[in-house]
């Protein structure tokens, strides 16, 4: 079978990175990041490559992709019990999920004691945002790591700054070791942004500041917008409001003001401010745990409070007539309710193995189930759902933005032939209501500037 060749947009991409051999990729999610990225090791002469990668795509997307663009060149996966023989297979691309990257240096290191080299001199980080944090051990552990990629650097991301430009510093840090924003993590925080609390958790951009970081990092970072090149149906954003009863609502609130609930078998206590944000998560969500995480064996006891989302569900499943519906969900108890409705959903989440999502994945896109229960940190990069369905249900809403994005993109994407609707069940007068306006303002901010980087080329 004849393979099938790049746009000329994502020909422009290449060159682009081609001729900056350290660079970033912030074009949208759908517009073909990953075919780029292939086509960059295809021709950038370097002798192997690794590719860092969420693990659900090393999986299904990346082998998916390989095949379909570059049959020629062999890979191998870097996971499972094989990955230590699959390091020395002599192979073009290595396959890794970014949890292995301590034990890979610890591998290179010894491998390089006994041969005198290491399997591959090109890096491809695939979803940028996944190093976006400066103290994880991820970040500090790839860092040792530069010396062995002197040259073929490629990031990639459609949310590069989930929650602020302050995400921005390590991801380029990776690309040029501190040369545009700065060596240190401090110094490039305190030059442009001012702290507003006392604690330091919160931190402001200053004035002038956002323009400083755009310009710094424009040469190395290529832009496209999926607006000017995909033909993709509009899609339909649904705001459903939910009202609770006024018996609920007066726990709700109650718990909001004391941090404390009695009932009838059960005391529940919020001790700080982020235990009580999470408990108000859960109270919207029809239930809250009795039982503080890690100090029991078995799962967790709850107490449901009310059924209103399920009912918004039920609602949503029954007009669409058995078309695949993603739900997203947060908490446990979340899909214990919804089973008891719809025992033959599946899910997807944290413990649910990588070979057994693929198999649901498949499964989905060949239409064969009608609501998939999914938490979006493990559906959220990478994954092809375009064919299986275009309603996505947001049981619970998320405070990440990076997720939030990424999961909508897994059936607004190219590929997609119906209308992409996407409802939002928000609970009125709670937390609900600030999740959503947090994700606003955190999309308006990355926004800006993305729209700058596109307007510089």
């Amino acid at each position: 079978m004849k393979t099938p060749k790049p746009h000329e947009y994502q020909e422009k991409a290449i060159q682009f990175h081609l001729d900056n051999p350290s660079s970033y990729d912030a074009l949208d999610m759908g517009l073909g990041k990953s075919l780029i990225a292939i086509e960059w090791m295809k021709r950038n002469g370097s002798r192997a490559t690794l590719v860092l990668a969420p693990l659900r795509t090393i999986y299904s997307s990346w082998p998916d992709e390989l095949e379909k663009w570059a049959p020629a060149l062999s890979w191998v996966r870097l996971h499972g019990p094989e990955k230590v023989q699959a390091l020395s297979a002599n192979a073009d691309i290595y396959l890794m999920n970014f949890e292995g990257i301590p034990w890979l240096l610890d591998q290179l290191i010894q491998l390089h004691k006994t041969t005198g080299s290491v399997p591959f001199d090109s890096i491809v980080i695939d979803e940028g945002s996944m190093v976006k944090s400066h103290s994880t051990k991820r970040f500090k552990t790839l860092k040792k790591m530069l010396v062995l990629f002197p040259k073929w650097k490629l990031i990639l991301s459609g949310t590069p700054a989930p929650n602020s430009l302050m995400d921005l510093w390590s991801q380029y840090y990776l690309l040029d070791e501190g040369e545009r924003l700065g060596k240190f993590v401090t110094h490039f925080r305190c030059d442009h942004f001012h702290q507003v609390d006392r604690m330091g958790f919160v931190w402001n951009i200053r004035k002038g500041a956002k323009e400083i970081i755009y310009k710094a990092v424009e040469d190395i970072t290529y832009r496209l917008d999926a607006e000017d090149y995909l033909d993709l149906p509009k899609r339909i954003d649904v705001v459903k409001l939910i009202r609770l009863s006024k018996k609920v609502l007066a726990l709700y609130k109650k718990l909001e003001t004391e941090f404390f609930l009695e009932l009838d078998n059960v005391e529940i206590e919020a001790f700080n401010k982020a235990a009580l944000s999470s408990k108000l998560r859960q109270f919207v969500q029809g239930a809250v745990y009795t039982e503080p995480a890690g100090t029991i064996s078995g799962p967790r006891l709850y107490e449901v409070f009310h059924t209103e989302k399920l009912k918004a569900l039920e609602d949503i499943v029954e007009t669409a007539n058995g078309q695949g519906i993603l739900c997203a969900i947060q908490f446990r108890f979340e899909l214990d309710l919804i089973k008891n409705k719809y025992p033959n959903a599946p899910i997807i989440a944290g413990g649910v193995k990588a070979e057994e999502a693929g198999r649901l994945i498949r499964l989905w896109n060949e239409g064969e189930i009608p609501l998939l229960i999914c938490h979006p940190a493990s559906l959220s990069h990478g994954v092809n759902l375009q064919m299986g369905g275009h309603i996505i249900v947001w049981y619970a809403l998320t405070w990440s933005l990076e997720q939030f994005l990424q999961f909508n993109a897994r059936l607004h994407r190219q590929g997609q032939i119906n209308q992409v609707i996407i409802h939002f069940l928000v609970c009125e007068g709670t937390i609900d209501e600030r999740v959503l306006k947090a994700l606003q303002s955190k999309f308006k901010g990355q926004k800006e500037f993305l729209d700058y980087l596109k307007g510089v080329r």
